[in-house]
């Protein structure tokens, strides 16, 4: 600040202007590494998410197989035992 013959503070708008620039490039570099680690948690989070459902997904689809194999083995030894009595 320059001061004048009145007492009143004039600015260096130069070096406020510098200055303000600096902190503009201070937040963006802070807002870059904000979005960094939000889109890390984010994808982290999604791969659980994916993972989680894959495992539900598989875990029925055995069940299902299971039931299945089990119907088709109790029908073959039905039938199997029937013709017997014929």
């Amino acid at each position: 600040m320059i001061s004048t013959k009145d007492g009143e503070d004039e600015i260096d708008y130069k070096q406020r202007c510098k200055y303000l620039e600096n902190q503009l490039e201070k937040f963006r570099e802070q807002a870059a590494k904000v979005r960094e680690v939000i889109g890390q948690k984010v994808r982290g989070t999604v791969l659980d998410v994916l993972c989680s459902v894959f495992c539900m997904l598989r875990l029925k689809l055995l069940n299902r197989i299971r039931t299945r194999l089990s119907y088709l083995i109790h029908c073959y030894c039905f039938h199997r035992s029937f013709r017997g009595f014929v």
